[in-house]
C-alpha cells in the first residue's frame, strides 16, 4: 500500500517524463510497467492501456522476448541501479523496428522500496548505419579498433576474428593498456600523438613471436577531437604488411648487391683495365663505364656521342678500319674486334682492344654494345717477348754455329789422328801394338768427350731425335768389347758381355744411341773397376709377335756409390766423389746424357751400389722387331774387318776432301779395302772429274771454300743422279741432317770414321750398284 502512496505522490515526475522528448516510463520493483508517455505510445504504436503491466512486452518479436525478461529479471534479482537492453519491436504501422531501453532505480529514503524510470529511443536508422558500416569495414583485410579519449576501446571491426589474439567482445571497455599489458606503450603513443596533433601517425612492428615471420602497421587516424574525452574517438587500424616489408627488404638486398656487383665491376675493370660501353642506335646516346674514361684520360662530361669527336682518339688509317667494323656490326649484324693504338691526353700512346656485339631487336639492330681493353702493357710485353725470343734464337743460333765449327774444327783433325791410327791397327809390329792401342783410346776417349758436349747441347735445346734404323745387336756390343778390351786388360780385370740366346736377330732401333748408352755404361765401369769384372748382359723381358722388351745391365766389382750420392751422379757436371774424381779423369756428363737418353726411350736407368761392393746399373728398352725375310739395310760384316782387305776393288768412288791429311786418311782406308779413289780437294775440280768419269758414288766433304758440299752434292742430283752421294763431314749438328735430307741426301759419315762405318756404306753401294 506504501508503495502505491509513493507512486501517487510521484504525479510531478510524470508530468515530466510527459513532457520528454523520447518514449518514457516508470516501473514498480518487480517489473510491472505501470506508466508511460505519450512519445511512448507515438513511437511504439501500442496505447498506453495496452502497455500495463508486462502487457508491452506483446510488441517485442518472440526471439527477444525471453532475453528482455532475463535482463529485467536481472536487474530486480541483483537491485541494478541501471541497465541498459536493446530489442526489436513489431510496430502495427512501421514494421520491425530497433529499440533501446536504458533504465535507472529509484529508491526510498530508506531503501527498501524503489521503482524505475525508463526511457526508450528507436535507433533503427543507427543500428543500420551501423550494420552497414560493420559490413563495409568487414570486408577489409585490415583490424580496425575504435578508442575514446582515455584510450578506452569502443568498437572493434574485423574480417576475421581468428585475426584477434582474445575474442572480440573482450576487447570492449578496456583500455590498451589492460588489453596489450607490456606492449600498451607500442600502441599508445601513436594513439596519443594522434590526439595531440590532430594528424594520422603510424608505426610498423614484427609480429611480437619472434617464430612468426610477420610485420605489421599500426596507423592511428582521428576521428573526432571535440568534446569531452569520452565522446573523442581515434581509429587504430592494424595492417598486416609482411609483404611489403619483405618486397622492401629483397628490393633492398638486390639493391645492395647491386651496388656491391656496381662496386666489384669497377673494381674488376680497373684490375683488368677494361670498360664497357653501349651505343643505343634509336636514341644517339653512349653510354660508357668509369673504366673507358679512365682508359681514354677524359672527364665523364666527354662527348662521347659524338662519333668524329671519339675517332679523334685514332690514327687516320685506324679510322676507317674502325667505321667500317662499325657498319659492318649494324648492317651485316656480325660481332668485331678490333685494336689500335691511340693518342691520350697525357701525350701517352696506348694500345686498345675494342669488342663490339650488335644488340638485335624484331630482327634489327637497335643497339651496339662490347668492351674496351687496354692492352698496352700486353702489347709492351709481347713486344719484349718477341724481342727475347730473337736474342734468344740468335744466341741459340750463335750457340748452334759455334758448336757446329767447333765440332767441325775439332772433329776435322781428329779424324786424321783416329784415322792414321786405325790405319797403323791394321799394318803395325807387334812392338807397336800397345803404342797403337793406347793412342786408339785415348783418341776415342776425346771423341766421346766431344760426342757428350755436343749432346748436351742438343738435349738443352730439345733437338736430339732417335732413329729408327736396323741394329745389330751381336756387332755392336762385340765393337764395345773391342773398344775396352785393352783397358781392361792393362788393369787387370775381365770383361765379360752376355747375350741372352731369344733375343731377336733383327731389330729396329737406334744403334748409335744405344751404343753411346752402353759405351758410357761400360767405360764408367772399367774407369772405376781396379779388380774383379765388368759384366754387360742382355736378357730378354718379355716378347711379341712385332716386339721384345730387353733388360739391359752392366755390373761390375768397382768402389761403389754410397746411397746420398747415386741421384747426384746422374746430374750434369756431376761424380761421385771428389777423391775419386781425381783419381779418375772425366767430365761427369756421361751418366748425365745416358739419363736423358734412356728417358728419351721412354724409360728410366736404375742403380744398385754399396761402397766397396761394386755398382749395378740397368734398364730396359723396348725394340720393334724385323722379320727375317726382310731384305736387311746392314751388309753383313765378318768379325775382323782384315776379311775385306782388296775385296771391293771393282768400286768406282769420287772422295772430294779439302783437308790434305782427312783426304790422305780416306784413300788409304779405302785402297786397303782395294778401291783406288779419284781424289778432288772442292767442287770445281770434282766437277771436272765427273764429266770425265762414271763414279758409283761420292764421297763429298760438307764445308770446303768455293763451293759447299750442300751446292756439290744439288749439283750431282740434278746432273748425276746414278751417283750415290755420302756425306763425309765433322758437323753432326741435328740440322745438319734436315738441311740435307730435303736435297734428297741420306747418307752421312761422320768424322772421324771406323773402318766398319765405312766398311757398311761401300758394301751397301756394292749390294745396290751390283759390282
Amino acid at each position: 500500500m506504501e508503495g502505491k502512496n509513493t507512486r501517487l505522490q510521484d504525479k510531478d515526475v510524470q508530468n515530466v517524463l510527459q513532457q520528454a522528448p523520447f518514449g518514457a516510463f516508470q516501473a514498480d520493483m518487480h517489473g510491472n510497467f505501470y506508466f508511460f508517455n505519450n512519445e511512448w505510445e507515438r513511437i511504439t504504436g501500442l496505447p498506453q492501456q495496452q502497455s500495463l503491466g508486462r502487457e508491452w512486452l506483446s510488441i517485442i518479436v518472440p526471439e527477444d522476448r525471453e532475453a528482455v525478461l532475463d535482463i529485467i529479471n536481472e536487474a530486480i534479482q541483483r537491485r541494478l541501479e541501471t541497465f541498459t537492453f536493446q530489442y526489436h519491436i513489431s510496430h502495427p504501422e512501421k514494421g520491425i523496428r530497433y529499440f533501446r531501453s536504458d533504465a535507472r532505480a529509484i529508491y526510498s529514503q530508506d531503501g527498501s522500496e524503489y521503482y524505475f524510470i525508463g526511457f526508450i529511443q528507436d535507433i533503427t536508422e543507427q543500428k543500420e548505419l551501423s550494420s552497414y558500416l560493420h559490413s563495409m569495414i568487414s570486408v577489409i583485410e585490415d583490424i580496425i579498433f575504435e578508442l575514446d579519449g582515455h584510450l578506452i576501446f569502443r568498437q572493434v571491426w574485423v574480417k576475421d576474428e581468428s585475426a584477434l589474439f582474445m575474442p572480440r567482445e573482450q576487447f570492449i571497455g578496456k583500455t590498451v593498456q589492460e588489453v596489450f599489458g607490456d606492449l600498451a606503450p607500442l600502441y599508445s603513443r601513436p594513439i596519443q600523438e594522434a590526439f595531440r596533433t590532430g594528424k594520422e601517425t603510424s608505426i610498423e612492428y614484427p609480429h611480437i613471436d619472434p617464430a612468426v615471420d610477420k610485420w605489421y602497421r599500426a596507423k592511428a587516424v582521428p576521428v573526432e577531437l571535440k568534446g569531452e574525452l569520452s565522446g573523442q574517438r581515434i581509429a587504430l587500424i592494424i595492417q598486416e604488411i609482411t609483404d611489403r616489408v619483405k618486397y622492401l627488404q629483397e628490393l633492398t638486398n638486390i639493391q645492395e648487391v647491386l651496388e656491391r656487383n656496381n662496386q666489384l665491376l669497377d673494381f674488376s675493370q680497373q684490375l683488368s683495365d677494361t670498360g664497357g660501353w653501349e651505343l643505343n642506335l634509336e636514341t644517339g646516346e653512349t653510354f660508357w663505364t668509369k673504366q673507358v674514361y679512365a682508359i681514354y684520360e677524359v672527364s665523364e662530361d666527354f662527348d662521347k656521342s659524338d662519333l668524329d669527336k671519339y675517332l679523334a682518339f685514332f690514327q687516320p688509317q685506324d679510322q676507317l678500319i674502325i667505321r667500317e667494323r662499325i657498319r659492318k656490326g649494324i648492317e651485316e649484324q656480325v660481332n668485331y674486334v678490333f685494336e689500335a693504338l691511340i693518342n691520350v691526353p697525357s701525350g701517352r700512346n696506348k694500345w686498345i682492344r675494342v669488342f663490339g656485339v650488335p644488340i638485335i631487336k624484331a630482327e634489327k639492330v637497335v643497339a651496339l654494345r662490347g668492351a674496351v681493353m687496354n692492352i698496352t702493357r700486353e702489347k709492351e710485353d709481347a713486344m719484349r717477348l718477341l724481342n727475347a725470343k730473337n736474342e734468344a734464337e740468335q744466341a741459340t743460333k750463335a750457340k748452334a754455329d759455334f758448336l757446329s765449327v767447333m765440332s767441325h774444327e775439332i772433329r776435322t783433325p781428329l779424324n786424321g789422328i783416329i784415322g792414321i791410327t786405325n790405319l797403323l791397327k791394321l799394318k803395325h809390329t807387334p812392338a807397336q801394338k800397345e803404342i797403337v792401342n793406347n793412342l786408339l783410346f785415348s783418341a776415342d776417349h776425346l771423341l766421346r768427350l766431344i760426342n757428350d758436349i755436343l749432346d748436351l747441347s742438343k738435349m738443352e735445346n730439345s733437338k736430339l731425335e732417335l732413329i729408327q734404323a736396323e741394329i745389330d745387336l751381336p756387332g755392336l756390343i762385340r765393337n764395345i768389347r773391342n773398344q775396352f778390351s785393352s783397358l781392361a786388360e792393362v788393369k787387370g780385370i775381365r770383361l765379360v758381355s752376355l747375350l741372352d740366346q731369344e733375343i731377336p736377330t733383327r731389330l729396329i732401333g737406334d744403334p748409335t744411341r744405344l751404343s753411346q748408352i752402353l759405351n758410357n755404361l761400360v767405360s764408367n765401369a772399367v774407369k772405376y773397376t781396379d779388380r774383379g769384372t765388368v759384366t754387360l748382359s742382355i736378357q730378354v723381358v718379355a716378347r711379341k709377335e712385332q716386339n721384345v722388351s730387353l733388360h739391359f745391365s752392366v755390373k761390375d766389382t768397382g768402389v761403389g756409390i754410397p746411397q746420398e750420392l747415386q741421384q747426384a751422379i746422374f746430374e750434369d757436371f756431376r761424380q761421385a766423389q771428389q777423391d775419386i774424381q781425381r783419381a779418375h779423369s772425366g767430365t761427369g756428363l756421361g751418366l748425365a746424357i745416358t739419363r736423358r737418353l734412356i728417358e728419351l726411350h721412354h724409360s728410366q736407368i736404375y742403380l744398385d751400389s754399396k761402397p766397396g761392393k761394386g755398382s749395378e746399373f740397368y734398364f730396359e728398352l723396348s725394340f720393334e722387331v724385323l722379320d727375317t725375310d726382310a731384305p736387311s739395310a746392314l751388309p753383313a760384316i765378318s768379325a775382323e774387318i782384315s776379311a775385306y782387305e782388296q775385296k771391293l776393288g771393282g768400286l768406282n768412288i769420287l772422295l772430294v776432301e779439302d783437308n790434305h791429311v782427312n783426304l790422305m786418311v780416306t784413300r788409304e782406308q779405302m785402297e786397303y779395302f782395294g778401291i783406288i779413289p779419284h781424289c778432288a780437294v772442292g767442287g770445281a775440280d770434282a766437277l771436272k772429274l765427273l764429266k770425265l768419269n762414271t763414279y758409283h758414288a761420292a764421297f763429298v766433304d760438307l764445308h770446303m771454300p768455293d763451293m759447299d758440299g750442300y751446292q756439290l752434292s744439288a749439283i750431282l742430283n740434278e746432273r748425276y743422279p746414278g751417283t750415290e752421294i755420302i756425306i763425309f763431314t765433322a758437323d753432326i749438328m741435328s740440322d745438319v741432317r734436315i738441311k740435307l735430307a730435303k736435297t734428297g741426301v741420306h747418307t752421312i759419315l761422320n768424322k772421324p770414321f771406323v773402318p766398319e762405318e765405312m766398311l757398311r756404306i761401300l758394301l751397301k753401294i756394292k749390294e745396290e750398284k751390283m759390282v
